[in-house]
């Protein structure tokens, strides 16, 4: 089932888990298609500096991907039910124990503990922050 945000909060949270999902994967299909990345780097900039514009940067890369021939766009990368990515609006199930969520509280996406290294958010580098899954 594809996430479909419906506010201005849910965009940004889904919007921004979709960049962060894959965002050198954005930067291929924008720079082959239009060979410019601007949209990607205007997005980025907004949802790292929490800039009042992220919502329409998100929609223009939305719309810039699917101008690549992605009908999907940005908010339909993710999809509901997907590991690591918690619908905004949905209640989080899980196992009880915890899981690493956005530092910024902006991304939909978690990842589950295990051994080793503390995860990073892969925009800004910050170290997630744990909490009750």
């Amino acid at each position: 089932m594809t996430v479909d945000p419906q506010t201005e909060e849910e965009l940004v949270a889904v919007g921004t888990a979709a960049v962060c999902a894959d965002p050198e994967a954005i930067r291929a299909a924008l720079l082959e298609t239009f060979a410019d990345a601007t949209p990607l780097d205007d997005a980025l900039r907004a949802v790292t500096t929490r800039d009042t514009t992220t919502p329409a940067a998100l929609n223009v890369l939305h719309a810039a991907l699917q101008g690549t021939g992605d009908a999907r766009g940005l908010y339909g990368r993710l999809r509901a039910g997907e590991p690591g990515f918690q619908p905004p609006g949905q209640p989080r199930t899980g196992s009880g124990g915890a899981a690493y969520y956005c530092p910024g509280d902006r991304c939909a996406r978690f990842w589950l503990p295990c051994p080793g290294d503390i995860p990073r958010c892969t925009l800004t580098g910050a170290l997630l922050r744990r909490k009750p899954h």
